[in-house]
């Protein structure tokens, strides 16, 4: 269903870019992090990948299929070459610092406060969380997509569209 997501994720970001100028964080996972970075390039929309740890531990972790490994290395490497770069990375070895350890989080949790923070405090007039989600909140472990949208839905002044993958599946 690639195609149909990454058509999804377009349309939804040129109707958001169409009255406001548009700064996408995301991280690079596998799937819609990684669409969601590439419609944005297609589109002329700057982005930065937030990274909840270092980038090799990050790809290490994340990614078994060479596709989408090559995908995210090449977007880091582009990334990596702007001035400031656009790849961030929340801690600088694996895993939660020792002050978090215990704290019943984990590195995702971690990171996806840590973007929508940054989404938050950037000060843009609006926020908006675009999800590409199957809606179930046990879908996904901690940390995914429903941990996210869940935050999202808590903050005030941060507006949530989500992409039901549902229409994808009826569609194909």
């Amino acid at each position: 269903l690639e195609k149909s997501a990454y058509a999804a994720i377009e349309l939804a970001l040129r109707a958001l870019n169409e009255n406001d100028e548009v700064t996408g964080l995301a991280s690079a996972a596998p799937g819609a992090d990684i669409l969601f970075h590439e419609a944005c390039k297609a589109i002329g929309i700057p982005t930065t990948i937030c990274l909840p740890m270092q980038v090799d531990k990050y790809i290490d972790t994340m990614f078994h299929n060479f596709e989408w490994r090559s995908r995210a290395l090449a977007l880091i490497r582009e990334k990596k070459q702007l001035s400031p770069p656009a790849v961030l990375e929340l801690n600088d070895a694996p895993g939660l610092p020792s002050w978090l350890r215990g704290a019943g989080t984990n590195e995702w949790e971690r990171g996806n406060r840590w973007t929508l923070d940054m989404a938050v405090t950037l000060g843009a007039p609006k926020v908006t969380l675009l999800a590409l989600w199957d809606g179930r909140e046990e879908s996904d472990g901690p940390g995914g997509t429903a941990h996210i949208v869940r935050l999202a839905r808590g903050r005030s002044g941060v507006n949530v569209e989500v992409i039901p993958t549902a229409t994808m599946l009826a569609n194909s």
